[in-house]
């Protein structure tokens, strides 16, 4: 059977369009595993005393303000200069701090996830936290970390 007979019967649409959501044996979305992995950081690291120590809270709201509209839509799209500048200092913000934390001791205990060092993701573990905790909308994720990555990684 070829494609476009696949594509146009209903339950085979998935498979015509490219097979499964989710890899074989995977049975946990992506935002679970973040969520799994967030858990066991500020569980078995110091991440959210420090953050605490050095995040105020209107920063934090303003951090979570420009994550919530989409980074990529906001990176590209015109007349953005207000949010690219909260973009850069969230960069330099998780950049200084890990160099800072690679003296800290629980940080051996920080988990990894795929190819992202476990001081970064913990970082990003521990702001996600505190926004969840103050019920802040636009969640930091590493894939909005790997999006101002791209964008101020090169400068």
């Amino acid at each position: 059977m070829n494609l476009k007979k696949l594509f146009r019967k209903g339950e085979n649409r998935r498979q015509a369009r490219g097979g499964r959501l989710r890899p074989e044996g995977v049975k946990k979305s992506y935002y679970e595993l973040l969520e799994e992995v967030t858990l066991w950081n500020v569980e078995n690291t110091r991440i959210l005393q420090i953050l605490t120590a050095k995040l105020t809270e209107e920063r934090l709201t303003r951090w979570s303000e420009a994550l919530s509209g989409g980074v990529r839509k906001k990176i590209r799209g015109p007349g953005n200069s207000r949010d690219l500048e909260i973009y850069r200092e969230i960069y330099q913000f998780i950049c200084h701090e890990r160099t800072t934390l690679l003296t800290e001791p629980t940080m051996k205990n920080a988990r990894k996830q795929e190819k992202t060092d476990p001081i970064l993701l913990c970082i990003i573990c521990g702001i996600r936290t505190m926004q969840k905790e103050r019920g802040h909308p636009g969640l930091l994720d590493t894939i909005k970390f790997r999006l101002l990555e791209k964008e101020f990684g090169k400068k």
